[in-house]
C-alpha cells in the first residue's frame, strides 16, 4: 500500500513540473516583469519540489527496509509454497520500485531541464529589459512623428470642411439652378400649349353654363325668394351640375375623392385601383415628398391603354400636356412657380382601365403639405363628387385637429375614413388607432359611413367594393329640369292669384254696388218718412184770426209720428251706418286687391320673362 502512495507522490511531482513547464512556455519576451514573478514562482516551485522529491526518495529507502525486513521475518517462518509466492511477490514489487525509480529519475531529470530554462527566461528577461527600452525609444520618436501628423491632420480636415462648403454651395447653386430652369420650361410650356385634340364645348357653351349658374344663383333664388317658393335644391347641386356640364370625364360617372394628409397613402391607393384595371398601367408618382401638386381627375375613356394628359386653363380651356412635362409637375418643381394656381385649374388623365369604368376618381394634394393654395385647390373640387375617402396612416394614431376641422366645416359629401398601412402595426395597436378614431369622430359630431383597414398586402376589392356601393347624386342629373318645373309651377301659381285677385276685385266691386244702393234705398226711405213727418200736423186757424198759428194731429197720427221717429232714429240709422261701414270694408278691400293685383301682375311678368330666358339659355346649351 505505501508503495502505491510512493508512485502517486511521483505521478504528483511529475504533473506539477509539466504545470510548470507549461507555464514557463507562455511567458512573453514583452512582459518582463509578469517573467521575472514567474521565474520566482518556478525557482519555489523548483525548491519545495526537489524537498518533496527528496522527502519520497527517503520515505522509499526507508519503506523498503521495512518491507524487506518484513519478508525475511515471514519467509523462515513461511512453508516453501508461501516462500515461492512471497518471492513473486518480491519480484513484482522490485518492478513496481524500479518503475517508480524510473519515474523519480525522469522528473530528475525534468527538473535539471526546467532549470536550464528558467535559466533561459532570465536571459530572456534581460533581452526584454533591453529591447523595451529600445521600443520606448522608437514609441516616443512615433508619438513625436504622430503628433506632427496629428496636427497635420486637423488642417487638413479645416481646409477639407471649407472645401465642403464651397463645393455645397455650389452644388446647391446648380440643384436650385436646375429647379428653377425646369420651372421655366414648365411655365413656358403651359402658357403655349395647344388646345387638345378632342370634341369638347366651345367657349361659348361654356359661357352659356356660367349663364345658367348665374341665372340660378341670381335670378332664380331671389325669384323662389321673394314669392315665398320654395325648392329642393342647394349650392352643392349646382357646383356639380356645373362641373358635370363643363367636365366631360366626370359626366354620368359617379365620382370620388381620395383626400387626407401628406404621405398617407393617397396615392399609392390609387395606383392598387389602376394596376387592378390595367396590369400594365401607368403608374402615379410616389415619394416620401408631396408629390401631387395639382387636382388630378383619372377616368376610362377610348380603348387607349396609354394615358393621355390635359389640363383645365383658369379661361377654362382644356390644352393637351406631354408626358414629360407630366413627370415635372411636382410639387418641388411647382414650388419654383408663383401663381401657379393661375395657370392650371387641374389635371385630367384619361385611358381605358377596368376599375375606373363608371367612376371617375380625384387625387388630391395633401392638406399638410404647409401649403394654403393645396388645401384651397382640393377644397374647390372635393365636394363635386359623390363620396371621399379620407386617408389616415395608422402611424399616426388619429386625425389631427386640423384636418378635423376641414372635415368638419368644409366637406358635405359622405366620408368613409381609410385606416392605411395597417401591416406596419400588431392587430391590437389597430384596433386601438380605430377605436381612437372613432371616439375623435364621434365627441366632434363628425358623420362618417364607414373605417376601412387598407394596406398593400390588402386586396383592393376591400375599396373597390365600397366605391362601387356609392350613391350617384341623382338630383345633379334632372338639375335644369327641376329648375324649369319650379319655374313654371311658379309661374302658374302667379297667375293663378292673378286670376283670383281679379275675382276678388270683381267681388268687391259687386259688394261696393249692393252696399251704395241699400245706403240709397235706405236714405230714400229716411227722406220719405222725413216728408210724411213733415206734412202729418195739420193747421188750425185762430179765432179771429188773433194768435199764433196752431198745428194739430190726431191721437193716430201722433202714434205714427212717434213710430216714425223711432224708425228714423234707431232703424234707419243703425242700418245706414252699418251699409257704410260695409262699404268701407268692401272699399278697402276693392282697393288693396286692386293694388296687390298691379303688383302680381308685374310679378308674373317677371316670373313669365325669367322662365322665358331660361328656356332659351337651355335650349342654346343643349344645341
Amino acid at each position: 500500500m505505501e508503495m502505491y502512495l510512493y508512485i502517486l507522490a511521483g505521478f504528483l511531482v511529475g504533473v506539477l513540473c509539466a504545470n510548470l513547464f507549461r507555464r514557463s512556455r507562455k511567458a512573453s519576451k514583452a512582459a518582463s516583469k509578469a517573467l521575472r514573478q514567474e521565474l520566482v514562482n518556478a525557482r519555489k516551485e523548483i525548491t519545495r519540489i526537489t524537498e518533496s522529491a527528496e522527502k519520497l526518495q527517503s520515505e522509499l529507502q526507508q519503506a523498503q527496509q521495512r518491507l524487506k525486513e518484513n519478508e525475511e521475518n515471514v519467509l523462515s517462518n513461511a512453508d516453501d509454497q508461501t516462500k515461492v509466492l512471497i518471492r513473486q511477490k518480491d519480484d513484482a514489487h522490485k518492478v513496481a520500485v524500479k518503475t517508480l525509480s524510473d519515474q523519480i529519475e525522469a522528473q530528475q531529470k525534468e527538473l535539471k531541464s526546467l532549470k536550464r530554462k528558467v535559466e533561459d527566461l532570465e536571459n530572456d528577461v534581460e533581452d526584454a529589459e533591453d529591447d523595451k527600452k529600445s521600443v520606448e525609444k522608437k514609441l516616443k520618436a512615433q508619438k513625436e512623428e504622430f503628433d506632427k501628423l496629428f496636427g497635420d491632420m486637423q488642417h487638413a480636415q479645416l481646409e477639407l470642411q471649407r472645401l465642403k462648403g464651397v463645393e455645397e454651395k455650389y452644388t446647391d447653386s446648380e440643384a436650385l439652378s436646375e429647379k428653377r430652369k425646369k420651372a421655366i420650361e414648365f411655365v413656358s410650356y403651359i402658357l403655349s400649349a395647344p388646345v387638345a385634340n378632342r370634341s369638347e364645348r366651345s367657349s361659348r357653351q361654356l359661357n352659356l353654363v356660367d349663364q345658367v349658374a348665374a341665372f340660378i344663383k341670381d335670378d332664380f333664388t331671389l325669384l323662389m325668394r321673394e314669392n315665398n317658393w320654395s325648392v329642393n335644391q342647394n349650392r352643392e347641386d349646382l357646383e356639380r351640375f356645373v362641373a358635370n356640364q363643363k367636365k366631360t370625364w366626370i359626366k354620368d360617372k359617379t365620382a370620388v375623392a381620395f383626400i387626407g394628409e401628406f404621405s398617407s397613402g393617397k396615392t399609392s391607393i390609387v395606383n392598387r385601383i389602376l394596376k387592378a384595371g390595367n396590369p400594365n398601367a401607368t403608374l402615379l408618382p410616389t415619394s416620401s415628398k408631396a408629390t401631387t401638386a395639382i387636382p388630378t381627375y383619372i377616368s376610362s375613356v377610348g380603348n387607349n391603354t396609354r394615358p393621355q394628359y390635359t389640363f383645365i386653363a383658369k379661361d377654362e380651356s382644356r390644352k393637351a400636356l406631354e408626358d414629360k412635362i407630366v413627370e415635372e409637375m411636382s410639387k418641388e418643381t411647382l414650388d419654383e412657380v408663383r401663381g401657379m394656381d393661375q395657370l392650371i385649374n387641374y389635371v385630367v388623365r384619361e385611358e381605358a382601365n377596368a376599375s375606373l369604368n363608371g367612376f371617375s376618381i380625384l387625387d388630391t394634394p395633401g392638406f399638410s403639405s404647409n401649403d394654403a393654395k393645396d388645401k384651397e385647390r382640393t377644397l374647390e373640387v372635393v365636394n363635386e363628387c359623390d363620396a371621399l375617402f379620407w386617408v389616415v396612416d395608422v402611424n399616426s394614431g388619429t386625425i389631427n385637429q386640423t384636418s378635423l376641422a376641414v372635415i368638419k366645416k368644409e366637406l358635405k359629401k359622405p366620408l368613409y375614413i381609410v385606416v392605411n398601412k395597417v401591416d406596419s402595426k400588431a392587430t391590437s395597436e389597430v384596433d386601438k388607432v380605430v377605436r381612437k378614431i372613432e371616439e375623435t369622430l364621434r365627441n366632434k359630431g363628425v358623420p362618417y359611413q364607414g373605417i376601412i383597414r387598407f394596406s398593400m398586402k390588402e386586396d383592393i376589392k376591400q375599396i373597390m367594393n365600397v366605391i362601387h356601393a356609392v350613391t350617384r347624386n341623382k338630383p345633379v342629373d334632372n338639375y335644369i329640369k327641376n329648375s324649369q318645373y319650379a319655374l313654371k309651377e311658379l309661374e302658374g301659381a302667379m297667375w293663378k292669384k292673378y286670376e283670383e285677385t281679379q275675382d276678388c276685385i270683381k267681388n268687391s266691386r259687386l259688394e261696393i254696388d249692393s252696399d251704395e244702393d241699400a245706403i240709397d234705398d235706405i236714405v230714400r226711405q229716411i227722406r220719405d218718412y222725413g216728408m210724411r213727418l213733415i206734412n202729418m200736423p195739420q193747421p188750425k186757424s185762430t179765432w179771429l184770426g188773433l194768435g199764433a198759428n196752431q198745428y194739430v194731429i190726431t191721437e193716430k197720427q201722433a202714434e205714427d209720428y212717434v213710430r216714425l221717429i223711432e224708425e228714423i232714429a234707431i232703424d234707419l240709422t243703425n242700418r245706414l251706418i252699418d251699409k257704410i261701414k260695409s262699404l268701407e270694408g268692401h272699399a278697402s278691400e276693392h282697393g288693396a286687391s286692386s293694388k296687390a293685383l298691379s303688383e302680381i301682375a308685374g310679378r308674373g311678368t317677371k316670373i313669365t320673362e325669367s322662365k322665358e330666358y331660361f328656356e332659351k339659355l337651355v335650349r342654346d346649351l343643349n344645341r
